[in-house]
C-alpha cells in the first residue's frame, strides 16, 4: 500500500513493528524481504513518486576540499538514487573485509563468507544471473609482476543490472503487500531518543502537515550521506564513539592518462577486448598479492574505445593516432580529515542544518592509481597494442583536477564490534540506541574498488532477516 501524507485522508499517526526511513536500494530491499513476514512495516519516503524540485532542494549543501556534487549525485523520491545509477554490480573481495596493516581503514566485523548467502539473494534481486563472480577468470594478458614475482594484475567480473529503477521495478509488489505501507511526502525530522530507545519518528510534508510513527524498531536507510546528516542533526544521536561523519569514503574515478593507438587500428570495444584476451564483462584489477607486497589499495583499470567521440579520434599527440581514455576506479581509505558535517548557518525549510562534505584524496590513493596506469601501459606496449600518454604539464599540485568521485558515498557510520571503533554493530544496530538500525553504504568500514549497490542490497537482506527473527521472538 502506498499512501500520500499530502492527502488529508492519510492518517497522521502510524503504529508499526518496523519503521524504515528511505526507499533507495536498501529501503526497497528491506520492504521486499519483510513482505509477508507478519511484521507491520511502515516506510517513509521524503519525496513523491517522481522528481520534485522543491523536495530535492533539501539535498543542497556545501562541498569543501575536493569538489563533490552533493545535490546532483543523489535523488529524493521513490527509488532513491537507483533512479539514476549505472547498474554495475559485483561483490567485494574476501580481502576487502579483512584488516590490512598498510591501509588506514579498519576491517569489517563480518567476513565475506557470512555475506555470501545474501550476495546470492542480491544477484537474484538485481537480475544479475547466477552468483558466480570468479576471480582470475582469465589470465591477464602479458602479465606484469611485482619485485617479488607476484602477478600485479588479476581479472575480475562485474555485471550490469538490466532494470535500473528499483522503485519502478518493485512498486507493484510493494503496493500489493498487506503488511507494508509506504508513506510518500513524509520528511523525517530529527530523531529524539528516550534514553537508549527511540519511541517515535516525527515527519512533515513540505507544506507543514505533521505526522508520526511509533515502532518497535527504526531503520535509517536514507543514503550514504543523509544517514549521517540525520544522526548529527538529531543531537549527535548514536555518536558516543565520536565517529559519526568521520572517515568519508568514495571511489576515486580518474582519466588522467590516455592509450594511444594508430588511427588505422581504431577499434570497437569487443575487438579491443578480444586482442587483450579478456572475455566480456571481465576486467583487470590489482591483485591482492601485489597490494600487500607494494602497499597499495584495491584498484581496477581499463580502456574503452567506445568512450571516444568521433570528433576526438585524431586528438592524440601529433601524428600518433587515436587516444582512448584510460579509466581507473580506485579505493579510498577511511581518513578522519574526509568527513561529513553540518552547517549551522544554513538550514533547510524544516530548520535542519544543511550538509557539509569535506573530501580529500591521500598520497596512498594517488600512488595506487599511478602504479596501476603505468603497469597497464607497459603491458599494452609489450603486446604491441599502443602506448600510454601522460601529459607532462600535470603536476602533483594539479591532482584534484583530474580525479573525480564516483558518487558512492560511504563509511561515515561504520560497522564495528567495538563501540569505540564504530557506530553500528555487525547486525547494523547502533551501539548506543537499542532499537535504531542503519542500512546502506554509510556502514561500510572499507569499500574495495567495486560499485557498492550489490553489497548494500546483500546487507539489507541480512538486516531484514535479523529484524524478522529478533522482533518475531518478542
Amino acid at each position: 500500500m502506498i499512501l500520500d501524507l499530502e492527502n488529508p485522508d492519510t492518517p497522521d499517526r502510524f503504529d508499526a513493528d518496523v519503521c524504515i526511513l528511505g526507499t533507495g536500494a536498501a529501503g526497497i530491499t528491506l520492504a521486499r524481504r519483510l513482505a509477508g513476514t507478519g511484521l507491520d512495516v511502515v516506510i517513509l519516503e521524503a519525496g513523491g513518486m517522481m522528481f520534485e524540485r522543491e523536495s530535492h532542494e533539501v539535498y543542497d549543501g556545501t562541498s569543501t576540499g575536493m569538489n563533490y556534487a552533493i545535490d546532483l549525485s543523489r535523488l529524493r523520491y521513490f527509488g532513491g538514487s537507483t533512479n539514476h545509477w549505472s547498474g554495475w554490480c559485483g561483490p567485494l573481495d574476501a580481502e576487502d573485509f579483512e584488516p590490512r596493516p598498510w591501509v588506514p581503514t579498519p576491517g569489517w566485523p563480518i567476513s565475506k563468507g557470512e555475506l555470501d548467502p545474501y550476495y546470492r539473494d542480491a544477484c537474484a534481486f538485481l537480475e544479475l544471473g547466477p552468483y558466480v563472480f570468479d576471480r582470475r577468470v582469465a589470465e591477464p594478458p602479458a602479465p606484469s609482476y611485482t619485485p617479488r614475482g607476484a602477478a600485479f594484475f588479476e581479472t575480475f567480473q562485474r555485471r550490469q543490472c538490466p532494470n535500473l529503477r528499483l522503485g519502478y521495478v518493485h512498486r507493484g509488489a510493494i503496493e500489493a503487500t498487506d503488511n507494508v505501507r509506504v508513506v510518500i511526502h513524509a520528511n523525517a525530522l530529527p530523531i529524539e531518543a528516550d534514553g537508549r530507545v527511540v519511541r517515535e519518528v516525527r515527519m512533515s510534508t513540505m507544506a507543514g502537515r505533521m505526522a508520526s510513527v511509533r515502532a518497535g524498531a527504526f531503520v535509517v536507510a536514507c543514503g550514504g550521506m543523509e544517514n549521517t546528516r540525520l544522526l548529527l542533526a538529531s543531537r549527535n544521536l548514536a555518536n558516543s564513539s565520536g565517529l559519526v561523519g568521520l572517515g568519508f569514503m568514495d571511489h576515486v574515478f580518474s582519466m588522467f592518462a590516455g592509450l594511444v593507438i594508430p588511427i588505422a587500428e581504431f577499434e570497437e570495444r569487443e575487438r579491443f577486448r578480444s586482442r587483450l584476451g579478456l572475455p566480456p564483462l571481465v576486467s583487470l584489477k590489482i591483485s591482492f598479492e601485489a597490494q600487500r607486497e607494494m602497499g597499495l589499495l584495491s584498484c581496477s583499470v581499463g580502456a574503452d574505445p567506445n568512450a571516444v567521440p568521433e570528433r576526438q579520434k585524431n586528438q592524440g599527440p601529433p601524428g600518433a593516432g587515436t587516444m582512448y581514455p584510460i579509466f581507473v576506479v580506485g579505493e579510498q581509505p577511511a581518513l578522519s580529515h574526509s568527513r561529513i558535517g553540518l552547517d549551522p548557518a544554513k538550514k533547510d525549510r524544516f530548520g535542519v542544518p544543511r550538509i557539509v562534505v569535506h573530501r580529500q584524496v591521500d598520497d596512498l590513493t594517488q600512488r595506487t592509481i599511478r602504479e596501476a596506469v603505468l603497469r597497464y601501459g607497459a603491458m599494452l606496449t609489450r603486446m604491441g597494442i599502443g602506448r600510454v600518454f601522460i601529459p607532462t604539464t600535470r603536476t602533483e599540485l594539479e591532482w584534484p583536477f583530474w580525479v573525480w568521485p564516483a558518487f558512492h558515498p560511504s563509511g561515515t557510520t561504520r560497522m564495528s564490534d567495538d563501540p569505540k571503533a564504530g557506530v553500528v554493530n555487525r547486525d547494523g544496530r547502533t551501539h548506543d540506541v537499542e532499537n535504531l538500525y542503519l542500512a546502506g553504504s554509510s556502514v561500510f568500514p572499507a569499500i574495495g574498488h567495486i560499485n557498492p549497490t550489490m553489497t548494500i542490497v546483500a546487507l539489507a537482506f541480512r538486516l531484514a532477516d535479523h529484524l524478522r527473527d529478533s522482533i518475531g521472538k518478542r
